[in-house]
């Protein structure tokens, strides 16, 4: 699967990537993930041998690209805030569980 991914997106895999180098604050927790998915799209470039945790780590990447460009795609994951701008995918994301709770709570 990754192999496939890999070629059939290499412009949008580099737009990525070079995203990813660009962003000044990648410990910032609304970063962590789209610089995780990064990680592992520069690792899967190298690599052969693809394994099923490698397709769970760049899974946000691969929903955001096979998304049909005109339907929305909802979400709760930061890592969408970074994909979708840059493939021009019209999103909406919403709050999380975890989030909703707290709210409660506060």
């Amino acid at each position: 699967m990754a192999s496939f991914f890999l070629k059939r997106y290499p412009k949008q895999v580099e737009a990525f990537l070079e995203y990813a180098e660009a962003i000044t604050n990648p410990g910032k927790k609304e970063n962590k993930g789209f610089i995780n998915i990064a990680h592992q799209l520069r690792e899967a470039q190298d690599e052969q041998d693809f394994s099923c945790r490698l397709c769970e780590a760049i899974g946000d990447a691969v929903i955001a690209l096979e998304a049909p460009r005109d339907m929305q795609l909802e979400h709760t994951d930061h890592s969408f805030d970074h994909l979708c701008p840059l493939l021009k995918q019209p999103y909406q994301k919403y709050p999380s569980e975890i989030s909703i709770v707290k709210r409660k709570k506060a």
